[in-house]
């Protein structure tokens, strides 16, 4: 294969109506909520652009999210089956990015806590040994593949019911749809208009 080759792959599906969630759904107050940790493919993609992949430890953890993602596909069946969910989304191009696709296309805006976003300890370390905010990472990365999604606070004890059920944890509460529309970033002590931010393709 040439260095100006291209390879081009489509994949087509199918999904049952029942259970059936989109974009569009999120409603003023609903909680949102992310599957697993974010920024771990990030971490591993800079991990491999510095040259410093090691076959064990931290690092690889971080490598292994980059090139192996598992997309959570037993969890969104059962939250699409659950009937609580409202709105859901995978976290291909970051939550800067898709959490913004929920909110467009449902006439809201949305606010995170800061202090709320699950950040692993491997990619912590990382941020640390490169002088890099690892919150940059875990917001605006992308290909975690993890599932953001917004249900009404009534049903927090049944989402972590669910998740923990599918998972092994619970998921994590990062913030809250609210009428402005807009992405915030509440902080310890200040709530900053998130810029935007994730992948772009084009």
């Amino acid at each position: 294969m040439t260095s100006d080759s291209v390879i081009s792959v489509t994949l087509l599906g199918r999904c049952s109506p029942e259970g059936l969630v989109f974009r569009s759904g999120a409603q003023v107050g609903d909680d949102i909520w992310v599957s697993g940790f974010l920024g771990n493919a990030a971490g591993g993609l800079e991990v491999l652009l510095a040259n410093e992949h090691k076959e064990e430890g931290d690092r690889q953890i971080l490598v292994s999210s980059h090139q192996r993602p598992a997309p959570r596909l037993k969890l969104g069946k059962a939250l699409g089956e659950s009937g609580m969910v409202h709105a859901m989304i995978d976290l291909s191009d970051g939550v800067a990015k898709d959490l913004r696709h929920i909110c467009d296309e449902s006439g809201v805006g949305a606010v995170l806590n800061q202090e709320s976003v699950p950040i692993s300890e491997p990619l912590r370390t990382l941020a640390r040994d490169l002088s890099h905010d690892p919150f940059d990472w875990a917001l605006s990365g992308g290909e975690d593949y993890e599932l953001l999604f917004a249900t009404p606070l009534e049903y927090r004890k049944e989402i972590e019911e669910i998740t923990k059920n599918v998972m092994g944890k619970a998921a994590t509460r990062i913030g809250l749809i609210v009428k402005e529309q807009g992405l915030w970033l509440q902080t310890v002590g200040d709530r900053i208009q998130f810029p935007y931010g994730g992948y772009t393709h084009f």
